[in-house]
């Protein structure tokens, strides 16, 4: 914006304006507005005499590179804002907006540089300190920095040519990508910077968006009574946090994160599918819990494997069927021809036995077969009906 153009704005305005220039190219100043939007206005130390205690106050120090073309002028205070009308001349720009020591974006200290104007809000509890900065147009150095703030590249860009984001190749792993542990990593997200175009020299960090998965309850089914069961995942809880950093600074100077949180349970899995997997040949089994596409486990925990005593249901699913009668005359051909692959539990045995003669034969599984094909037809037979009968 050109200083004639200011000027007419202001003087159309009808308002009392102070300019924030002087003759050697650096100034500083305060200004005490009351509340009425009345402004009282000096170039020396500000008058020590008690104000009153709903005033606004704030303190203005402009560096215009030593040309008095480059301005800042107060144009208006409302409802705890300042508004100031920026002048760039031509060959220069503003490149920082400060605010009580902390800067503005570059993306909002250009746009203002671009429309001539600027909102900043008051403090109330404290003078607000705001510093402007105005800089010539040159050929700037832009250098990209990874998120552990580490050179990756630097080159010389003409003022007002386009940034080149592409130069960077963020999937160097090197870079930036870090593994924590299993479950932790770090990749790049994006730069703290999307300006368009070069103004000044600049660092540009890249943004980090680190991922963790992590246990939170485990199942709450530990106890199993039939090895037809599944592995009763129910209550399992697998917390995925997703830490974004942004570009924006907080009131101590550190950038904000922005956390996600997503219960991921669903998609994880057991070592086991069934009980009879789990418990094959044994009354405890460890649990252990996996996520996709990741071999090291999330967490484990016991198991116990205690079923109803149901003679004649050897593979213990809770009912008396024809895989029962199999699996007792599997059993009895193992111990004929010493096979030991084939093995059952004392509990087992002691199911496979129903006619309680201490052996396991052909003829406990023609009874279990009987039995199977009378409760198949509605019957309710009890063994010693079954076993008297085959006799």
């Amino acid at each position: 914006m050109k200083l004639n153009k200011l000027f007419s704005i202001i003087l159309a305005c009808g308002v009392i304006v102070s300019s924030a220039f002087n003759m050697s190219g650096y100034s500083s100043f305060n200004v005490y507005a009351e509340t009425e939007n009345t402004t009282d206005t000096s170039t020396s130390e500000p008058d020590n005499t008690e104000q009153p205690e709903d005033e606004n106050k704030y303190k203005l120090i402009v560096d215009n590179c030593k040309n008095i073309y480059n301005t800042v002028t107060e144009f208006e205070i409302y409802e705890g804002a300042l508004k100031l009308l920026l002048n760039s001349e031509k060959g220069y720009h503003i490149s920082e907006i400060i605010i009580d020591g902390i800067p503005l974006p570059k993306e909002e200290v250009y746009e203002a540089d671009d429309i001539g104007l600027i909102y900043i809000p008051f403090n109330e509890e404290k003078e607000t300190k705001i510093e402007i900065i105005f800089s010539e147009n040159n050929d700037c150095e832009i250098t990209f920095l990874n998120y552990e703030g580490e050179k990756v590249k630097s080159m010389i860009i003409p003022y007002g040519e386009a940034l080149d984001y592409s130069a960077v190749d963020t999937s160097d792993t090197s870079s930036f990508y870090k593994v924590i542990d299993a479950y932790t990593q770090i990749r790049f997200y994006d730069w703290d910077c999307n300006l368009e175009n070069a103004r000044d020299d600049m660092k540009i960090t890249a943004l980090y968006q680190k991922a963790s998965m992590a246990i939170k309850s485990l199942p709450t089914k530990t106890k199993y009574s039939f090895k037809s069961e599944d592995i009763d995942l129910t209550g399992l809880s697998v917390i995925l946090t997703v830490d974004t950093q942004l570009a924006e600074f907080d009131e101590k100077g550190n950038r904000k994160i922005k956390t996600e949180e997503l219960d991921v349970a669903e998609i994880c899995y057991a070592n086991f599918k069934t009980a009879g997997e789990a418990f094959k040949g044994k009354d405890e089994s460890e649990i252990i819990i996996y996520a996709p596409k990741n071999e090291k486990p999330l967490a484990s925990y016991k198991a116990t494997f205690s079923t109803p005593f149901i003679l004649g249901d050897v593979d213990e699913n809770g009912s008396v069927d024809s895989s029962d009668a199999s699996n007792v005359l599997a059993y009895y051909a193992a111990i004929a021809t010493a096979n030991t692959s084939v093995v059952m539990t004392d509990v087992q045995k002691s199911k496979a036995d129903v006619d309680k003669n201490k052996l396991i034969n052909a003829a406990d599984a023609s009874y279990v077969l009987s039995y199977y094909a009378l409760t198949s037809v509605g019957a309710e037979p009890t063994w010693d009906d079954v076993i008297n009968t085959k006799k």
